[in-house]
């Protein structure tokens, strides 16, 4: 494996094998994520990750924190709760909306609607080697998947 960065979002990207091309972290994230909401959430195992979010899509993140954006009445950020049931049911409120790469902090964004009375942007930082970790035994499952296939 090789990790290279990608020349338009400065990224890093994925290669696996020769026979399969480099995936972009973001464009990998637009794609597995878009039309999705937060299905379910793992509880944390450390003190690292807030725990990790679960896409309909089957995609499964790791959360560094949870960010409200600006706005009038922001809601009490019932994600943060004590009780397992209050925070499955805060963030399965979260319809996604977007993903946000910063380079120069190497920091990973997926903004969400929370949806709650009202429509509010909130930012979730995703931790970037969990989200690469991800990436790469996904495209390992495919490299594999092409050879058994013969198509490789």
């Amino acid at each position: 494996m090789t990790e290279e960065l990608c020349h338009e979002h400065q990224c890093p990207i994925v290669k696996v094998s020769t026979n399969r091309s480099a995936r972009c972290l973001v464009e990998w994230l637009l794609d597995r994520c878009q039309g999705s909401r937060v299905v379910d959430f793992i509880p944390p195992v450390d003190d690292e990750i807030v725990g990790e979010i679960v896409f309909s899509t089957g995609l499964v993140l790791p959360v560094v924190r949870i960010l409200r954006l600006a706005s009038v009445n922001p809601p009490k950020p019932l994600w943060k709760h004590k009780s397992l049931d209050v925070r499955l049911d805060a963030l399965s409120r979260f319809i996604y909306d977007g993903i946000h790469w910063m380079p120069r902090e190497r920091k990973l964004y997926v903004q969400f609607v929370y949806k709650y009375g009202h429509d509010y942007p909130v930012m979730a930082e995703i931790d970037v080697d969990g989200a690469l970790n991800e990436l790469l035994g996904e495209e390992a499952d495919a490299s594999v998947e092409d050879f058994l296939n013969g198509s490789v």
